[in-house]
């Protein structure tokens, strides 16, 4: 049983800038709402700043720093929250689902799948202490 646990968490800090990957369908999604409210020259500098930066925190994660862990948990959390919102938004109201509206709620969907257990162990103390 604790060899079990020690393998769960260890998998959730190995696991979790996999999941950062999905953060660029948000990225493109924002994109789009930026080109339409502002026009291509912000949506495009505005997509190209989210994508560098998203990088190097993935990146970052990937060497397990302490500081790019306690931005995915906010990541997380401000993500599940919207999500989620999202999710019972489309579901629960008569809206008509658009061809572009099923990647990202599959997408969401499965970021909310993993971020509830993430946020779970990545808060843990024997994960936090792996991170520098």
């Amino acid at each position: 049983m604790i060899i079990d646990q020690i393998k769960i968490t260890r998998a959730a800090a190995l696991v979790t800038p996999y999941i950062a990957l999905l953060y660029y369908i948000e990225v493109v999604y924002l994109v789009f709402i930026l080109l339409i409210l502002f026009g291509k020259t912000v949506s495009v500098i505005a997509g190209m700043i989210m994508s560098i930066l998203l990088a190097y925190h993935i990146i970052s994660l990937n060497y397990f720093k302490d500081r790019n862990r306690k931005i995915q948990l906010f990541l997380m959390d401000i993500h599940f929250a919207y999500s989620l919102a999202f999710i019972i938004n489309l579901v629960m109201h008569d809206i008509s689902i658009h061809t572009y509206d099923i990647p990202l709620l599959t997408v969401r969907s499965v970021l909310i799948a993993f971020e509830i257990p993430l946020i779970y162990y990545l808060s843990d103390i024997k994960i936090s202490s792996q991170y520098k």
